[in-house]
């Protein structure tokens, strides 16, 4: 079952008649959260003693299940009254504002919080009701990394993630008011282990989040202003989320939240897959990012242009920038070669079509596609969507330390010096 923000694996359970589906998120639980009523929770229950005790003492402590109760006496009859059960304790939402940003770098998982999710019910093929289920992380956070690396509103990614384990709790009461079968820990259930009951509060352990050890082929990330698309665990998720300096969170809007913190990598001679940044010797991280040190030398080609540069080389030529607003790329034009003379570019005198223009005169890919190329028999202009301008910094101009850390290593006699 599929949502703009995520997946549910909808488990089911034969009960003697009655069904009963456990609905829960493979990466991040986004369940609808269909609340218990009042009604569902027990009232304070009575804990018979002993009938033949001889003394009822009231007012004194006694035990529950839940903590301490009261000692009550009616007819003769001594009694622990015990507090309510508290219901499921949902955490705070996480205040949150979408504000987009550059995803692109290396992030580690410094927090995640599971939406609330839901019990749906069913007896007879149809729908009895549903019951809240809080979902919770056991243990700590699992080691996830992952790397986005490309420009504009997409590229490439890879990721690492260590399974996540799960618990999911609902309220004894509201299950078994709508399917009686199904009690805390009874062999209907499936899809769940280890159930304990604790004052009408069932918890059980969840299949968990990913695998053992979940190491994505190589795959891709999407954003839009404000949403982002990744797949930590293997499966895309869509999010709203916000880059800040160090900082990528995402959360969707039923309450799940995701926090990563910017790392920065270092490998030793030999390659370093992903998941050994951390683990491995001398496949380091690091919160503080390097800096590029030594002495710059004379660059060795005077002739290289930014202009001769591309995507992706473009930054590693000092005093070269990448242009994304995109231009007309091509030569310079004689309007007297043009099948209808372009009047907003060349002097149409009505019996000619007189002066020069060029292709980077087209400032729009409507104009550049229409003028540039329908309208010219020789269809020379073609539309650059992002191209590499500047004028390259030649090494004895510069110090290492203005070279940024990404561009040190093509710098002649500078080299990068991690915290």
């Amino acid at each position: 079952m599929r949502t703009a923000e995520g997946w549910r694996e909808p488990v089911w359970v034969m009960a003697r008649g009655a069904w009963v589906v456990l609905a829960w998120m493979a990466i991040l639980p986004v369940l609808v959260a269909c609340g218990a009523d009042a009604q569902d929770k027990p009232a304070s229950p009575l804990v018979p003693r002993d009938p033949l005790a001889s003394d009822c003492k009231a007012g004194e402590p006694c035990a529950c299940a839940n903590g301490g109760g009261v000692t009550t006496c009616s007819g003769g009859i001594e009694a622990c009254a015990c507090p309510a059960c508290p219901g499921l304790q949902f955490p705070k939402a996480h205040a949150f504002h979408g504000c987009g940003g550059d995803p692109t770098g290396t992030w580690r998982l410094k927090e995640l919080q599971l939406a609330p999710g839901s019990l749906t019910l069913k007896s007879g093929g149809s729908s009895v009701g549903t019951c809240d289920t809080l979902q919770e992380l056991v243990g700590p956070v699992p080691k996830a990394l992952m790397l986005l690396t490309g420009s504009g509103n997409s590229g490439a990614a890879q990721y690492y993630a260590d399974a996540a384990r799960v618990k999911q709790s609902w309220s004894e009461s509201c299950v078994i008011s709508k399917v009686s079968q199904f009690t805390c820990g009874s062999s209907y259930w499936t899809g769940v282990s280890n159930c304990k009951l604790a004052c009408d509060i069932c918890a059980c352990d969840n299949p968990t989040i990913g695998s053992a050890a979940t190491s994505a082929a190589p795959s891709s990330w999407q954003r839009t202003d404000t949403t982002l698309t990744v797949s930590p665990w293997g499966e895309p998720l869509s999010a709203d989320y916000c880059v800040s300096a160090e900082r990528l969170d995402l959360a969707t809007e039923d309450g799940s939240y995701v926090g990563y913190e910017r790392v920065y990598t270092r490998a030793a001679p030999g390659p370093c897959e992903l998941k050994d940044f951390g683990v491995v010797p001398g496949c380091d991280l690091s919160t503080s990012p390097p800096t590029c040190v030594g002495q710059a030398q004379t660059c060795g080609d005077p002739t290289r242009t930014c202009e001769a540069q591309d995507a992706w080389t473009c930054k590693d030529v000092p005093g070269c920038t990448l242009n994304t607003k995109g231009r007309c790329g091509g030569p310079t034009l004689k309007c007297s070669d043009f099948i209808g003379c372009p009047f907003m570019y060349c002097n149409d005198t009505g019996a000619e079509c007189l002066g020069t223009t060029s292709c980077g005169a087209f400032t729009n890919t409507e104009d550049c596609f229409a003028i540039g190329r329908t309208n010219h028999p020789d269809k020379p202009c073609e539309w650059e969507p992002s191209f590499c301008e500047g004028s390259p910094t030649t090494c004895v101009e510069m110090a290492c330390g203005d070279v940024a850390p990404d561009a040190c290593d093509a710098v002649p006699g500078c080299h990068l010096q991690y915290p």
